[in-house]
């Protein structure tokens, strides 16, 4: 539940967050200051977008379009338009820094899987250890290998080694430099010395540092 923060505070105020789904468009906007949480208010900020369709469909082995209620419960989930909640400390921020900083999140969510996911990653689950100083250990060992990685995916990249995962040459990039360097060192490629790695830090690529900074 949301209501602007001018309004006196009447439970006939508060409106459900969908009520402001139809404000959304394909360009970020930001709403006036807002209170959310009707039991225990808080002041925040808003931006709301509606992301363009990929026309993206869920196809089933026979090719048709899934109609499963899991599938519907997606196709609806991403039709839906972002309602981004932001501290007020970030009101300096315009809609379109807020919508590419949330947009990045997929980037947290997939470090997570690699740290998790034996399958897929680190295999952290494997561990099934209790221990707190056991678990600190294997979080810095991870987040040492997880250094590596992006230091050998930042030198695959530079020396166009990371074509090699790839079917085609292609313009869109199609893994993270952390898989790329993930792949490069578990499948021994041949590779520019660490020291070179290292120096590289000292001149790190423009796309690298944009992303480490809020979007302008």
């Amino acid at each position: 539940m949301v209501k602007p923060v001018e309004v006196e505070d009447h439970n006939d105020q508060w409106v459900p967050c969908r009520a402001l789904h139809p404000s959304a468009s394909d360009k970020p906007r930001l709403l006036p200051a807002m209170h959310i949480n009707r039991s225990c208010p808080l002041e925040c900020c808003l931006a709301v977008y509606r992301k363009p369709a990929k026309g993206r469909k869920h196809i089933t082995r026979h090719g048709t379009v899934a109609r499963s209620k899991l599938s519907r419960q997606c196709a609806a989930r991403e039709r839906e338009p972002w309602l981004i909640v932001a501290s007020p400390g970030l009101s300096h921020m315009s809609a379109r820094q807020l919508v590419t900083l949330y947009g990045r999140r997929m980037q947290i969510e997939s470090s997570f899987r690699d740290l998790k996911s034996h399958h897929y990653g680190h295999g952290f689950e494997d561990s099934l250890t209790r221990k707190r100083r056991r678990l600190d250990l294997l979080l810095l060992v991870n987040a040492l290998a997880s250094f590596a990685q992006w230091l050998a995916g930042l030198g695959c990249e530079a020396t166009g080694i990371d074509q090699w995962l790839y079917p085609a040459k292609r313009r869109r990039k199609l893994y993270s430099t952390l898989r790329v360097g993930r792949e490069a060192l578990a499948r021994s490629w041949p590779m520019e010395p660490v020291w070179k790695w290292l120096q590289r830090l000292r001149e790190l690529p423009e796309h690298v540092l944009d992303k480490m900074v809020a979007p302008a």
